[in-house]
């Protein structure tokens, strides 16, 4: 059997091969979101009004008061949302694995290396949503006219998962008989700015018993991406024999794009560029799409809400490069230089510029209810609001998955001058069970809040596995 230093090569070539085919050159069902919905654990769907209904449900900016006036800018506070971490690895195990003992590297024994690869039964999967407001204006008219808004909003989304097959390979090595698999290798990313023109309506046709109002609602949205990564398939495996020869096959295909602002230079493109950042970067790529949604009231207290958001594409023009392997892999020894080039070539695949590449938006369900009460109503001091979501994407894209996510919180404000109290809980999607937590208060037309999505960490900061935060403002006129 090869050393451990040699098979640790090994895994990091193919890991390697999937990092580098992506990123060498280098909004939906789980993304980041504001304050006021975050502290309820991400629900939203049927009790956001006005700008932050934006993106959620356009139907939702008829619930405020007739001739108002929100906005969002960067002062005083910036709408401001970000999320990270793992499904897998606690902060504990990250310190006990990478934080060393006395300065130096953990040495790991058989029962850590299980420990640790254990961690990945389920894949490993890393990730990081961002959300930055940079304007956003909504004005309701009223019954007759409606209410329009306008929004341009940054989205910056990352997703990497990781098969269990790498850390098998780099802890117990090539062992014969052992088929290693990476087809659960998926990596996403992209940093899109949504230009969005909401109109949303009362339709006073309709009449029901028991529903005093019906809206509907739509966005208009022109959407710039200035960078891309992904891979489409990765279908790669092999196996190792008796005499620890190792035989598969690969096949994969992966795309990026990024900005000239970037500098972006491939290994396989020979012209140098530079980068030349700023706010508003030329685009890599653009597209349409378009937000649909209504809602109802029934009585007093209830509201319900349904919604598809980011229905459309993006065409990639910028920078494109595919990346694509495809072939036997045959190799009888891994220690020749020459065989682990031509290994890395083979699952890395050969690098091409191509005209352009298209992408799915991150196209989402949103079903959502919501109860409202306060003390004329109950015998609950002050106002109480109750909310149920499930969201569901169709499609992986960054900050979106096709694993429903559920959520359930409420807000509280015991008195005029106390704060708004926000919590829930989420169930689904990407991460699983989270508790969130949040505050808010107005002060005369601002309201200000924050919140994570996170709230457990306070309580077992190192059996963690994600970190978020949001802050946001609002006016209100």
């Amino acid at each position: 059997m090869m050393d451990k230093k040699k098979v640790f090569c090994t895994a990091l070539i193919f890991l390697g091969c999937i990092l580098n085919s992506v990123v060498f050159a280098q909004f939906g069902s789980e993304g980041a979101v504001d304050a006021n919905s975050m502290g309820m654990g991400k629900s939203y769907n049927a009790s956001s009004t006005g700008v932050y209904s934006i993106g959620i449900n356009p139907a939702n900016l008829i619930n405020t008061q007739d001739k108002t006036t929100e906005f969002q800018t960067i002062l005083p506070i910036p709408y401001l949302a970000f999320r990270s971490g793992t499904n897998f690895m606690t902060f504990n195990d990250l310190n006990y694995f990478f934080g060393g003992v006395n300065g130096k590297a953990r040495h790991l024994d058989d029962e850590d290396k299980k420990r640790f690869n254990d961690l990945f039964e389920d894949g490993g999967v890393l990730f990081a949503n961002a959300s930055v407001n940079l304007l956003s204006v909504s004005y309701n008219y009223g019954e007759d006219i409606g209410a329009f808004a306008f929004s341009a909003h940054d989205l910056i989304s990352a997703y990497m998962k990781f098969p269990q097959a790498i850390t098998e390979l780099a802890l117990f090595g090539n062992q014969p008989g052992k088929k290693f698999d990476l087809g659960e290798t998926d990596t996403q990313s992209w940093w899109i700015r949504s230009y969005s023109l909401s109109y949303a309506r009362e339709i006073s046709e309709i009449r029901i018993p028991g529903f005093n109002k019906f809206g509907a609602g739509v966005s208009f949205k022109l959407i710039h991406g200035f960078s891309y990564t992904g891979t489409e398939r990765v279908l790669t495996s092999f196996i190792t024999g008796e005499k620890y020869q190792i035989s598969g096959s690969a096949d994969l295909l992966a795309h990026s794009s990024f900005s000239d602002a970037f500098g972006v230079k491939y290994g396989f493109d020979s012209t140098e560029k530079k980068s030349d950042m700023s706010l508003f970067p030329s685009p890599a790529g653009s597209g349409i799409g378009f937000d649909i949604g209504v809602n109802a009231q029934y009585g007093d207290n209830w509201l319900f809400s349904l919604a598809v958001t980011d229905i459309g594409k993006i065409n990639w023009k910028k920078n494109v490069a595919e990346f694509s392997a495809s072939g036997e892999i045959e190799f009888e020894e891994l220690l020749d230089r020459e065989l682990r080039d031509s290994l890395y070539k083979n699952i890395t695949g050969e690098g091409k510029s191509i005209i352009n590449h298209s992408t799915s938006m991150p196209t989402t369900l949103r079903l959502g209810a919501a109860y409202y009460t306060d003390e004329n109503q109950s015998s609950i001091p002050g106002s109480l609001i109750v909310v149920l979501d499930y969201n569901q994407g169709f499609n992986n894209m960054p900050g979106n998955t096709t694993t429903p996510r559920v959520s359930i919180g409420g807000e509280w404000k015991p008195e005029d001058w106390f704060p708004y109290f926000r919590t829930g809980f989420s169930f689904g999607g990407i991460t699983g069970l989270n508790w969130a937590f949040g505050i808010g208060t107005i002060a005369g037309p601002l309201e200000l809040n924050f919140a994570t999505s996170d709230f457990h960490v306070l309580f077992a900061p190192n059996e963690s596995k994600q970190v978020s935060f949001a802050l946001s403002s609002r006016w209100r006129f």
